[in-house]
């Protein structure tokens, strides 16, 4: 119905703005982020969504048209209303909800108040087809726990050599080492103790 609002900020508190548009008071409900940049008597364009149900009118709005595209996306998913998509969109940025949706990744959703896991794992479900096909966000792919092991290892390794150890005293040690999960000082530190045995 109204695809953004123009005016002057006449009253904020920690839900919604009054802004003040050729003399008519409207009520825009705001994720809190952008509701601490707007300041009173500052004029602001505020990209806006009218909610319709009976009995009710509410105008959700956003600084940025991203977050009213993202807001608009969550309203889509089953049993996701207006003020739990802002509830979202006031605890994350929209590239966070995205990337979160791409990648898969409930656990900044779920962390939302009203949302849980279930909920989570429903907007993952029906929005990540469509959060791929209409941004430019790509999956990241997670690296197994193999992958993080040699990398962890190949930094120590590395390490160990600016101590002054060679290739071959760096590999027996470490080659003995049960190194699965562990960080590249844990690494160090157990080749080291190791070394000093020898």
């Amino acid at each position: 119905m109204f695809a953004y609002f123009k005016g002057s900020i006449e009253k904020k508190d920690d839900l919604k703005v009054i802004v003040d548009v050729n003399g008519i008071g409207y009520e825009i409900y705001m994720p809190a982020g952008d509701i601490d940049r707007l300041n009173i008597g500052e004029t602001t364009k505020i990209h806006t969504f009218t909610d319709i149900k009976e009995g009710y009118i509410g105008i959700f709005g956003f600084l940025e048209e991203e977050a009213l595209s993202v807001f608009e996306k969550l309203k889509k998913v089953s049993g996701i209303g207006s003020k739990t998509a802002l509830g979202v969109l006031s605890h994350m940025s929209p590239s966070e909800v995205c990337m979160s949706i791409a990648n898969e990744d409930s656990t900044l959703i779920s962390k939302v108040p009203g949302i849980g896991a279930k909920t989570a794992a429903r907007i993952i479900l029906e929005l990540k087809d469509k959060i791929l096909k209409e941004t430019d966000i790509k999956p990241t792919k997670i690296a197994s726990k193999k992958e993080t092991t040699n990398n962890s290892k190949n930094e120590a390794v590395l390490a160990l050599k600016v101590l002054g150890y060679t290739t071959t005293q760096i590999n027996e040690v470490i080659d003995e080492l049960d190194i699965e999960g562990l960080k590249v000082e844990e690494i160090i530190k157990k080749a080291l103790s190791n070394m000093n045995k020898r």
